[in-house]
């Protein structure tokens, strides 16, 4: 759900400053329908899309800088299930975004069938005079696609119906009151349509929509884009001073009355805005005059999509990869005290909180394998342990109420038997790099409880400082270390450590 979230407020984001940039700069409508199109296209181009190849072609976040502390056994294999969601909320309402979007294209794609269908059944040959028109206006667009013109009751203004052979239909008798150069000035404005592919960017944009159906800047944005799909026709129509004025008698005459509510896939003159139109066109010389270029405003918006939807994935696929497991292996693995045997010690603990759920531990002979489970909270863990070699593999299996939560594969070398101290005891910690330069020893202390899980306990009076470079040495043996600087020892009782004299 995150991924989702992220990508709905990236889009309203891009599509937010499309509709201000669009608002506010001086552009013409085909610039302004071109921007908004593109702020609305970010809302189908999800980064994860892009996010996946980049993961197989190692985009990875640079690591981190190294602490002082440094852990062994790190994991060489990681592979995390996803868990079972605890609540049939984010399902729900996943199903229900899928079913109401469906619906939503489904009763859009019906009612422009019907249309579609009804404005072409009833409908009848145009006249010489609209088929001679509609050439003229197909050699001033220069417009090679194949285009018919039917005249057709239903229709109360002209409009472009289908994507693959268009059809420009005629209101039955509605143009014969333009003269011929209103006609053609008409249907230039139609032939601009079928040009610019307005029905199929229709469709794609209501598909948007129809996805989106909750998000009301979407709704705005295609209110939007249907005005400024009908002025940029406009502006085709009227290419000159005197066009213009042909244009808008052709439209007082025409535009009387509204065919229906816009539809996808259906580009009608009469389903836009007129009074914004008009204005829009009595405006236009001035507005050519100082409108930033098209080519330089579309091409800065389409590289800032891309840019904000590559960053996103780039994101995405680093936040991925560097994902930590949210459960954790540390061990050693030595020889034990019988021969022939291995002595296994693990330390499986949350890898945001540091807590330790389970301590697995186990002897096995050497060429075979075992097994460790344990209970720890709602947690099932199992510890798989096997030799291979002078190495040792432990595969960590972790279920939460009966559901695969995480399998992690981890591996080390077999460590030679740990040094003894002058009492006899055999240091059996997991190794550890340590640095510290004059160190607070209650500092020390309390770092050592957080990396080793267990409950240490020292008087608070105690002011000693600890100097201390060690490498790859076992963790209790670095603590003896530390403590006999300060003429102090351990004792371990369970999961408490306690600092006593010397």
């Amino acid at each position: 759900m995150s991924a989702v979230a992220t990508h709905l407020w990236t889009s309203t984001f891009v599509l937010l400053a499309a509709l201000l940039l669009a608002r506010f700069l001086p552009l013409t409508a085909r610039t302004r329908h071109a921007l908004l199109l593109c702020g609305l296209v970010k809302f189908a181009i999800p980064s994860d899309v892009i996010a996946s190849p980049l993961r197989a072609l190692g985009v990875d976040r640079p690591a981190a800088a190294a602490v002082a502390v440094e852990w062994l056994a790190a994991p060489a294999t990681v592979r995390t299930l996803s868990p079972r969601p605890s609540s049939v909320w984010p399902d729900a309402l996943a199903v229900g975004w899928i079913v109401s979007a469906i619906a939503l294209a489904a009763a859009w794609a019906i009612a422009r069938r019907r249309l579609v269908t009804s404005l072409l059944r009833g409908a009848a040959p145009a006249s010489p005079r609209e088929h001679a028109a509609l050439a003229a206006a197909r050699r001033h667009l220069e417009l090679h696609t194949s285009v018919d013109i039917l005249r057709s009751t239903i229709s109360e203004a002209p409009a472009v119906v289908r994507i693959i052979r268009p059809v420009v239909v005629l209101p039955d008798g509605g143009c014969d009151t333009l003269d011929d150069d209103e006609l053609e000035s008409l249907l230039r404005h139609e032939c601009a349509h079928v040009a610019r592919r307005d029905n199929l960017l229709g469709l794609f944009e209501s598909a948007i929509v129809a996805a989106f159906w909750f998000h009301p800047l979407v709704w705005i944005a295609q209110r939007a884009i249907a005005t400024t799909r009908e002025e940029a026709c406009d502006e085709v129509a009227a290419v000159s001073p005197d066009a213009v004025d042909t244009y808008v008698s052709a439209l007082s005459k025409i535009c009387s009355a509204v065919l229906t509510a816009r539809l996808a896939g259906v580009s009608c003159m009469a389903s836009a805005h007129l009074k914004e139109r008009l204005n829009h066109i009595m405006k236009l010389e001035t507005l050519r005059s100082r409108a930033l270029s098209h080519g330089l405003v579309v091409s800065v918006a389409a590289i800032a999509v891309a840019a904000v939807t590559i960053l996103g994935a780039v994101d995405a696929a680093a936040l991925s990869d560097s994902k930590e497991p949210p459960y954790t292996l540390a061990f050693t693995a030595r020889p034990g005290d019988v021969a022939g045997t291995i002595e296994f010690a693990g330390r499986v603990f949350d890898s945001a909180t540091g807590i330790v759920l389970t301590r697995p531990h186990t002897i096995f002979k050497r060429g075979s394998s075992a097994r460790v489970a344990a209970i720890a909270q709602d947690q099932e863990v199992i510890v798989d342990v096997r030799e291979a070699g002078d190495r040792v593999t432990a595969v960590m299996r972790i279920a939460e109420n009966a559901v695969p939560v995480q399998e992690s594969t981890y591996t080390a070398a077999l460590q030679p038997d740990g040094p003894r101290n002058t009492s006899g005891r055999r240091y059996t910690g997991m190794p550890m790099t340590l640095q510290l330069k004059d160190a607070e020893l209650k500092n020390v202390l309390d770092t050592f409880s957080q990396l080793t899980g267990l409950k240490i306990v020292y008087a608070d009076t105690w002011k000693g400082r600890v100097d201390v470079d060690v490498k790859n040495m076992p963790w209790d043996e670095a603590l003896d270390v530390i403590l006999r600087q300060n003429g102090l020892t351990w004792e371990l009782e369970g999961d408490t450590l306690k600092v006593v004299p010397q």
